[in-house]
This record gives structure tokens, C-alpha cells and sequence, in this order.
């Protein structure tokens, strides 16, 4: 039996973007977060991994597997066009913004929201 779809995403508003952000612990996530884990197999096992290399690795495996999407709907006037969604302006902004990363990081653990997307999503169909 299948409870979660994994392909389900949240849309959740931050400021003036709308982002969008997929189930957390998801297959590609995993994936991601083991292949940028590899050059920090020793510091890792050791527990000495440092609170910089932890959020890089973190910004990395999320840019494109948790924070998928994201959409520019407030502007500040009709030149503001907004920083287009590519997986590199994603790992960059987690990066700088701990905060929103661990927004990003809550949201994306938040099942009971995701299922209720899945009720509606079926409900629909």
C-alpha cells in the first residue's frame, strides 16, 4: 500500500516569492545528499564536521530535490523581474539564508500537509 505520493509539492509564500517545496526525506534528496556526502565520509563518522560544511552539503542536497521550484509575486516595479529558479541560485540562496533553509527544511517535514494536498489532489480527479 502506498499512503505518500512523493511527487507531491507545497507551494508556500516567503516574502515576495511563492516556493515551491517537495516531501522531505524523498528519494532524489537521499540520493543527492549521499553523492555530496562522500568527501566528508571521515569528518562525518568522526562527528567533526563543521557547522559551515554541514550547511553547505544541507544547501547542496536540498537545491532541486526539496526546494524545486520558486516564483517572484510581489514587485517592487515593472523592471523588478525577479531571480529566475535554477538548482545553483537555489543552493546559493539556502546557503545565505539559514533561516529560510530551515523554513524550507520544517515545511518539507510537515507530512500531514502533504497528505491533505493528496486528498484534495484526488478529490479533484
Amino acid at each position: 500500500m502506498k499512503v505518500f505520493n512523493t511527487q507531491t509539492t507545497i507551494k508556500h509564500r516567503f516574502g515576495d516569492y511563492d516556493f515551491e517545496i517537495a516531501r522531505g526525506g524523498n528519494h532524489a534528496f537521499r540520493n543527492k545528499m549521499k553523492q555530496v556526502s562522500k568527501p566528508y565520509k571521515h569528518e562525518i563518522e568522526k562527528n567533526t564536521l563543521s557547522a559551515e560544511d554541514d550547511d553547505k552539503l544541507l544547501s547542496k542536497a536540498m537545491a532541486g530535490t526539496i526546494l524545486v521550484g520558486w516564483k517572484k509575486v510581489a514587485f517592487s516595479s515593472a523592471d523588478d523581474k525577479g531571480v529566475p529558479f535554477s538548482v545553483g541560485e537555489a543552493e546559493k540562496t539556502l546557503l545565505e539564508d539559514d533561516i529560510l533553509r530551515k523554513k524550507i527544511a520544517e515545511i518539507s517535514g510537515d507530512y500531514d500537509a502533504f497528505l491533505k494536498v493528496d486528498e484534495a489532489n484526488t478529490i479533484k480527479k
